[in-house]
């Protein structure tokens, strides 16, 4: 169990495992959402809803890894400065 936990901190390069679960947790839930929508014949069905929760979770991921940058040797987080 503490492993699952693990993979979610976010103030550490996550692993790759990680980014797979996660990846693939928000397609679950994108599809489960687009199956919905499918049954009641609405627009945005189950391929786009499982296309958008993927690309909104990559472009999460890659948020979280672009502000993680070590500094020196004390292996703190450090965001870039906003100019």
């Amino acid at each position: 169990m503490t492993e699952i936990q693990d993979l979610f901190q976010p103030l550490q390069s996550i692993p790759l495992p990680g980014v797979a679960m996660r990846l693939g947790l928000a397609v679950v839930l994108g599809a489960m959402i687009g199956w919905k929508r499918e049954i009641s014949a609405r627009a945005a069905g189950l391929r786009t809803h499982m296309l958008i929760s993927l690309s909104a979770a990559m472009f999460t991921i890659v948020a979280m890894e672009l502000s993680h940058f070590p500094a020196d040797e004390q292996e703190m987080p450090q965001t870039a400065p906003c100019a």
